[in-house]
């Protein structure tokens, strides 16, 4: 896998997009196995209403268009093993921490293929 440090250490650069995608579904993956198995649980890990600049209202909606794009009901349990379940939630994660769809489908589904 190719990272690079940035400068200071605090973050890393890929050196291809897949690597990027892979780090994102483990991390999903991790809060998954911690119990955060739906999509509201998942984002509340680390977006939680009680810390978020906007309050409840930032995470509500960050939780209601994940659900929306991904096409599941926020507060159902999901199964992550599903390749369509992960795609779909790391795809419409992305989409709204970056504001616009950015990334290539083909490098998540290698990113993917590589957990």
């Amino acid at each position: 896998m190719g990272v690079r440090r940035s400068q200071g250490n605090r973050f890393v650069k890929f050196t291809e997009e897949r690597w990027g995608w892979r780090a994102g579904a483990k991390n999903v993956l991790f809060h998954y196995r911690g119990g955060k198995n739906t999509i509201r649980r998942l984002i509340y890990a680390w977006s939680p209403p009680w810390a978020a600049v906007a309050g409840a209202q930032h995470t509500d909606a960050y939780v209601n268009a994940v659900a929306a794009g991904s096409g599941l009901d926020p507060d159902a349990v999901v199964d992550m093993a599903q390749y369509s379940v992960i795609s779909a939630i790391v795809w419409q994660m992305h989409i709204v921490e970056a504001g616009k769809a950015w990334g290539s489908r083909e490098a998540l589904d290698l990113g993917l293929d590589d957990l």
